[in-house]
């Protein structure tokens, strides 16, 4: 009976220590820019200048403001997170720049990886947005090596959608929508393009004006050197 009861004991350590190992920060699919920015109280770009741990569980860090789409007017910006990825702590880095997307906490500004927060060098689609929304100008970017390019939105669409990319060096740029077989459907742009970040729209239309179907499709932004692509689907 002494063996038995301890054999039990040892399992139920186990399966306490397998069920604590199984935790794990999860997140629902992040929000479009548009749909964030409503969510939140602050959104701004900074640079970390410092990262302090407080207390076992979470970390504050320090941001000088470059730009503040909302919430924000003081030229530094003080947010707490958790301390690690597996309870949605966001991964700062000192001397880092980020595009912040936060809540009100306590008397601060908390965020997490559940957010839109990201490094400000992957941020292109929703400084598009916010720039068209408040007029300002995007803060410098790190740019990518050649080509960065967006998920459209909305995804799925009817009858429009709209996509985001950016590109590092002049160059001439081809955009096109091909279906699932891998037939060109559209030529949407091809032209030199100067380093910058532009939206492209599709209507959902073939060259010849003719409304194409529902289904998958993709679209594609290449330069001479690389092509990126993504997909998007049509629900009519």
């Amino acid at each position: 009976m002494h063996r038995i009861l301890n054999n039990t004991c040892v399992i139920l350590i186990v399966i306490l220590c397998l069920g604590n190992r199984a935790e794990a920060c999860s997140c629902v699919e992040l929000p479009q820019p548009a749909v964030a920015f409503e969510q939140v109280n602050y959104v701004f770009s900074g640079t970390v200048v410092a990262i302090d741990t407080i207390y076992s569980g979470g970390i504050w860090v320090t941001l000088e403001v470059d730009t503040s789409w909302k919430g924000v007017e003081q030229d530094t910006a003080r947010l707490w997170t958790a301390d690690n990825s597996a309870v949605c702590g966001y991964p700062f880095e000192a001397d880092s720049s980020y595009l912040i997307y936060g809540r009100v906490y306590e008397d601060s500004i908390e965020t997490n990886i559940c957010e839109r927060t990201r490094p400000l060098s992957q941020a292109v689609a929703d400084l598009f947005y916010l720039n068209n929304l408040t007029g300002f100008e995007s803060p410098q970017l790190n740019l990518p090596l050649v080509i960065e390019l967006e998920q459209n939105f909305p995804n799925p669409f009817n009858p429009s959608t709209t996509f985001v990319y950016q590109i590092n060096k002049a160059a001439n740029i081809k955009i096109r929508v091909f279906n699932l077989l891998g037939r060109q459907v559209r030529t949407l742009l091809d032209e030199a393009q100067t380093p910058g970040i532009y939206s492209s729209n599709w209507d959902g239309l073939d060259e010849d004006g003719v409304q194409q179907p529902s289904g998958i499709y993709f679209y594609t932004v290449s330069d001479q050197v690389i092509t990126e692509a993504r997909r998007m689907i049509l629900a009519r």
